[in-house]
């Protein structure tokens, strides 16, 4: 299964996405719809293509493809809210959480509303934490870039209130 997380070079310009559903926290019953989602939505349209899909080749037409949508509407309220969601896998015994680390590096080009946790993300996580926790499932926590000092220019890559978060 591909799991896809956002990073600074899928969005024109680099290190920029506007988060058009800040105001709007989880839970909330605020319509969230391709159109008016920006980048994220053009995103999300892009990688929810394909399921049940098949394609055969002219090259080998005795063989079939099948393509898998890598997003589900399952995902659409939370990857139009801040480009993040989760997949359970091996019959649910793991859970992987894509998260949209762009939004906490240093060269985020967007103001944010809600600066404390953009895209209702951080609150998101510990949501699903809790309930992996109670479930005994283990968790695989995946991102574009990493709370860490980067190799190329040799500062830290995230912003310090999100690496204290």
């Amino acid at each position: 299964e591909i799991i896809f997380s956002n990073g600074n070079n899928d969005v024109v310009p680099d290190y920029y996405l506007q988060l058009e559903y800040e105001d709007e926290p989880l839970g909330s019953t605020t319509l969230l719809t391709l159109e008016s989602a920006g980048m994220l939505g053009v995103i999300f349209n892009a990688l929810s293509k394909g399921a049940d899909s098949t394609t055969i080749s002219k090259e080998h037409p005795d063989e079939a493809a099948s393509t898998k949508a890598i997003l589900t509407p399952d995902d659409q309220s939370t990857f139009l809210r801040g480009g993040y969601y989760s997949r359970d896998l091996h019959n649910g015994t793991l859970t992987v959480l894509s998260l949209n680390t762009v939004l906490y590096t240093v060269n985020f080009m967007e103001e944010r509303k809600n600066k404390d946790d953009p895209g209702w993300q951080f609150s998101w996580m510990r949501s699903i934490l809790s309930n992996c926790r109670e479930k005994g499932t283990q968790v695989m926590i995946m991102g574009h870039i990493s709370p860490t000092v980067g190799s190329f220019r040799h500062h830290q890559l995230w912003k310090d209130h999100y690496v204290q978060t």
